[in-house]
């Protein structure tokens, strides 16, 4: 296999590309060919490709997707989603757009903050929306008057806070951002690699029809940006989408920023487009990189129980 590497000590200068014999696997690993070559990857971080998917959506589809399904898990909702009203902050993101397809693909009832030019985007995946900002309280409790059951936080900020003002539960909200969350009485989520969840992820996607759209604003039913996917259970809550959506590589994203103006806000988004840039270095292999983190060692809290 050619390689970069080093035959002797020294700087980057005297890295070289040379050809080196295949890589060693254990009883926990596989190779995996990225384009011409082998790399050795753990089990479990792999599933299946859907065939439906191209590897850049693959990617993208592991990435979002698993912090989605896993912070649903982590709250119970994996099958007791059914008729909750279930608020996503950041919804029109690549975590959030995932969360709101899996929530109402379960049953629920999904309330999403997005800015005012996403709130068409949200609608088309089955989302409620809402604008965030100051008085978000109010405009939630508009169409969930007496709550929500349970809040998905993927944008920081006081969105824990606001959100305990509106639950039925406050210990009900689960955060990939807010760390001290815990001390909230909530719950943090560090996404781990899962074959089983990457293989219901995967189950989703069909073979089949590709469907495009100009961007999140186009009009519901005429297309989704994405790969057709596994049609919901014929019992799903009506209105729901019927088909999980991943962006095709190079389409507009949902436009207007998801994170708070200032300083902080601009840090928050430089992190944010380092995070999306180390995932595309994904795109090369078969069985899409998911979400980093996954070298933590900490158990995983047990779901919450309804």
């Amino acid at each position: 296999m050619k390689a970069i590497a080093m035959s002797k000590y020294g700087g980057p200068e005297d890295l070289e590309l040379m050809e080196l014999p295949g890589p060693p696997v254990g009883p926990d690993s596989v190779r995996v060919r990225v384009r011409t070559e082998l790399v050795p990857a753990p089990v479990r971080t792999l599933a299946r490709k859907p065939e439906a998917l191209s590897r850049e959506q693959a990617a993208g589809l592991s990435l979002a997707g698993l912090t989605a399904r896993q912070c649903l898990k982590r709250l119970g909702l994996a099958e007791m989603a059914r008729d909750k009203v279930i608020l996503v902050h950041a919804a029109s993101g690549g975590v959030g757009s995932m969360a709101v397809q899996l929530a109402a693909a379960l049953g629920a009832r999904v309330i999403g903050t997005a800015s005012e030019h996403n709130h068409g985007y949200l609608r088309g995946l089955g989302a409620e929306p809402v604008t965030y900002g100051e008085g978000l309280a109010d405009r939630v409790g508009e169409p969930a008057p007496d709550g929500v059951d349970a809040a998905l936080d993927f944008v920081g900020g006081d969105a824990v806070e606001v959100s305990q003002e509106m639950l039925k539960n406050p210990g009900r909200v689960v955060s990939v951002v807010d760390k001290e969350v815990k001390e909230k009485g909530g719950e943090y989520l560090f996404v781990r690699p899962d074959p089983e969840d990457l293989a219901a992820l995967a189950g989703l996607a069909l073979d089949g029809e590709t469907h495009r759209a100009r961007g999140p604003g186009a009009a519901a039913g005429r297309g989704r940006r994405g790969v057709a996917a596994q049609p919901v259970r014929s019992d799903a809550r009506k209105g729901g989408p019927d088909r999980l959506t991943q962006p095709d590589p190079g389409s507009p994203a949902p436009t207007g920023s998801r994170f708070p103006r200032g300083a902080r806000g601009e840090r928050r988004s430089r992190r944010h487009r380092a995070g999306t840039a180390e995932s595309s270095s994904a795109r090369a292999t078969a069985a899409a990189r998911p979400c980093q983190g996954w070298g933590n060692s900490e158990p995983p809290s047990t779901p919450i129980s309804w």
